[in-house]
């Protein structure tokens, strides 16, 4: 069957879908790494800072927790770091890949001033905001924060070494000089 799964706000045709989709089945372990280290990592402060308030308090005032500014700034360190991988320089040969990163490109910096705007905003008046307005903001953040988060997994396949396919190739060919040839 045929991967079809539209990202609106990428506007992708289906080639590209489609090449995303290869690029993320072909480094399934490269992408294990990075949801290690540039998800994972960016949220673990900040889920254990609501861990500790909780045992420390007992209880959490949940909208002061999560319109502190946290999650526009982990969203932010998201876009930046994705950001690296395409700017780097590929072969000429990939027109999908250079496709995709010129849409992929003003959406991510759209979402830097977004996520800079509601990090300003959560951090200056969240004391001046009624309940609505705080719940209004929260799922703006929350929004933003999964586009960003779609957006630099975008990112992160369609840097040098995976866009290239050198990625896949290289560890398998390390494994093989390690393990002997057709390991894994």
């Amino acid at each position: 069957m045929k991967y079809i799964k539209k990202n609106w706000y990428l506007f992708l045709n289906d080639e590209q879908e489609n090449h995303l989709h290869t690029l993320r089945k072909e480094n399934n372990i490269p992408f294990i790494t990075w949801i290690l280290f540039s998800i994972i990592l960016p949220l673990a402060p900040f889920l254990i800072s609501i861990l500790i308030n909780f045992l420390l308090i007992g209880f959490c005032d949940w909208g002061k927790i999560l319109n502190n500014g946290s999650l526009p700034i982990i969203s932010y360190g998201f876009i930046t770091a994705g950001i690296v991988y395409i700017m780097e320089k590929i072969n000429n040969d990939n027109p999908v890949v250079f496709q995709l990163r010129e849409r992929i490109m003003p959406i991510a910096v759209v979402l830097l001033f977004i996520n800079s705007s509601i990090f300003i905003l959560q951090t200056s008046v969240k004391e001046s905001l009624n309940g609505i307005q705080h719940l209004i903001v929260l799922l703006t953040s929350a929004i933003v924060f999964y586009f960003s988060l779609r957006v630099s997994q975008n990112m992160f396949f369609l840097q040098r070494k995976i866009a290239d396919g050198d990625y896949a190739k290289d560890l398998r060919d390390e494994a093989n000089n390690k393990h002997g040839k057709n390991w894994g």
